[in-house]
């Protein structure tokens, strides 16, 4: 018998940079068991390696997806769904099932998981679904949906006389060492960008806003350092790479294995680039220090909120003051940070929200000085109601649906805003990301993620001069300079400007300083609103030099002396005119006063 196990595409947010992990490592245990045959197939991969086309019909594409699968005659499939997915998998498991009823369609992953009763209940074409984690259950449920005796199986919600029954895995797997190396060999797929390796699972930490604890019941474990490192010259030896993203929420929490893993790289000379992730408060200088010996180029930080207040409310405790300290050592070490932030959590004040924009600003501007805004990634969501977590939970009554209107793009539903499609994720127990808590402030700030994340970033590091002197004429405040730019910015300009909407990063660079360039010529800031002026268009000038290829030379005047401006920060500049020129030639670029 054959099982296929599907890495769904949700056809809007087509990712090719991330492996299957879960599904490769239930594959892995299936293969290595004998008992079937087992093949995967990533349809992000498909659609991007091989380039084929997303048709405007969604139908269409449910059709071209379920032939493709039902080519390998499989007695079982398997989805992998996500949040973004999960509507998709079930289109897709009710066309598998109209085709060939006698396939087994299971569910898995962490948005089945958590909605696994009312998931089975609403769609009985699925006929079971994997809950929790899977590498110690998945043999025996696939004998159980075989065999329809699910007596003692674990992990698996089934339908047994017309009831729903949802039975947990509490057995999680304790020794992680003793989990399967992942036979990647299974992935038809092209593994240039490296691998990424399962080092451990679990948060044991409680986040009022977070699904993950959920799901992994906030179980901390990881693997040995020996393990790890025993992963690591396996794929380099077996597939030659030498990337690695270390998939664990909280790697760094276990120092000694941190420690001992880098002492390990260090100590063989093992010449490899790595990843992972952090709380900004289990991390010191020595720890650091050995990871960039190690390797280790790029940190993600989940900080949520620069509220002390919120801090305590979301239950996420990060101690905010560390955070100076931590950015002063990635700086020294050279590895880039990515800092994430959420917005919108129904307890937050507008006062909060400025707290967490203030960081963010300073955070991308401290880095700027050095290295040009290259070396960090700063990430701003709206707050998104997934299942299975507290706050979800707390407020499931009073959310209202708002569709396929979501300005988090990983959850867009795309040009397919089908009745049909509405329909399906009009279910608040199932799809509760499809709906908001409809409060004054999170309504006002519905796009503040957008606007950070593709226009104000931009503005920071391309026309940062110009900023800074924005802010300070609205009393730093980065929130009013939002509804500042929202007075002249309309909302229908600011969703087309999202960079999803774009295929070339300088024509959407472009149309963000158009936007910029207009609040800027058309609100007023006040006694230095002409200085502000003068010193953007003399930014906006820097940045289209800087895109020119060809030799050129333009004197250009200004009623400040904007060059003193940018170089000294001024906070209020005095007006002089001055002559700038613009001067490219034999391959060397140069701006400079004319005197």
């Amino acid at each position: 018998m054959k099982i296929v196990f599907i890495n769904v595409c949700d056809y809007v947010n087509i990712a090719s940079s991330s492996y299957p992990l879960g599904i490769l490592s239930l594959a892995t245990v299936i293969k290595e068991s004998g008992e079937y045959e087992v093949e995967v197939i990533d349809f992000n991969r498909i659609y991007t390696e091989q380039g084929v086309d997303i048709s405007d019909d969604l139908n269409e594409n449910i059709m071209n997806d379920t032939n493709y699968i039902l080519k390998y005659n499989p007695d079982f499939v398997s989805l992998y769904t996500m949040c973004n997915s999960h509507h998709i998998a079930i289109l897709l498991a009710k066309q598998i099932k109209s085709q060939n009823p006698k396939v087994k369609v299971l569910f898995g992953g962490p948005h089945a998981s958590l909605t696994a009763e009312a998931t089975l209940k609403k769609f009985d074409f699925i006929d079971a679904i994997g809950i929790g984690e899977g590498e110690n259950t998945i043999l025996e449920i696939l004998r159980a949906v075989n065999s329809s005796d699910f007596t003692d199986v674990r992990g698996i919600g089934y339908r047994q006389n017309g009831e729903i029954l949802c039975i947990d895995n509490d057995n999680l797997i304790s020794d992680m060492d003793q989990m399967p190396i992942i036979d990647f060999d299974l992935y038809k797929h092209n593994l240039d960008k490296g691998i990424s390796l399962d080092v451990g699972r679990g948060c044991p930490f409680g986040c009022s806003f977070c699904s993950t604890k959920t799901f992994w019941k906030r179980k901390f474990r990881i693997k040995s350092a020996v393990r790890i490192f025993h992963e690591i010259t396996t794929y380099i030896e077996k597939y030659d790479v030498y990337e690695f993203n270390f998939q664990h929420d909280l790697f760094l929490v276990n120092r000694n294995v941190v420690l001992e893993l880098c002492d390990m790289i260090i100590q063989n000379n093992i010449k490899i680039s790595w990843y992972c992730s952090s709380r900004i408060d289990t991390i010191d200088e020595e720890m650091i220090n050995k990871m960039y010996l190690a390797g280790c180029k790029s940190i993600f930080f989940g900080i949520e909120t620069g509220s002390e207040r919120m801090q305590k409310l979301i239950n996420k405790n990060l101690n905010l003051g560390s955070l100076d300290n931590l950015v002063t050592l990635l700086k020294k070490y050279n590895i880039t940070p990515t800092f994430s932030f959420i917005y919108g959590f129904p307890d937050e004040t507008e006062k909060d929200i400025d707290e967490t924009l203030s960081i963010l600003y300073y955070l991308y501007s401290y880095f700027y000085e050095d290295f040009k805004g290259r070396n960090i990634t700063l990430n701003l969501s709206k707050l998104i109601f997934f299942p299975g977590t507290e706050i979800t939970n707390r407020y499931i009554d009073e959310l209202h649906y708002i569709g396929n209107y979501h300005t988090d793009a990983r959850l867009s539903i795309g040009r397919w805003n089908s009745e049909i499609l509405n329909k399906l994720i009009r279910d608040k127990q199932i799809f509760p990301q499809y709906f908001d808590l409809p409060t004054k402030l999170r309504n006002e700030l519905r796009n503040l993620d957008i606007v950070f994340n593709c226009i104000f970033i931009h503005t920071i590091m391309y026309i940062n001069e110009t900023y800074r002197l924005v802010l300070d004429s609205m009393n730093n405040s980065n929130l009013k300079v939002y509804y500042a730019f929202t007075e002249v910015v309309s909302e229908s300009e600011i969703l087309n400007c999202h960079i999803y909407n774009y295929n070339n990063l300088k024509e959407y660079i472009l149309d963000v300083m158009k936007l910029i360039k207009r609040f800027v010529n058309t609100y007023e800031f006040g006694e230095n609103t002409e200085a502000i002026r003068n010193i953007f268009a003399f930014e906006e000038n820097i940045f289209l030099f800087s895109t020119i290829n060809n030799d050129y030379e333009e004197v250009v005047e200004y009623d400040y002396d904007v060059i003193s401006m940018k170089k000294n920060r001024l906070i209020n500049p005095i007006r002089n005119n001055i002559k700038v020129k613009f001067l490219k030639s034999d391959n060397s670029a140069s701006v400079y006063k004319v005197k």
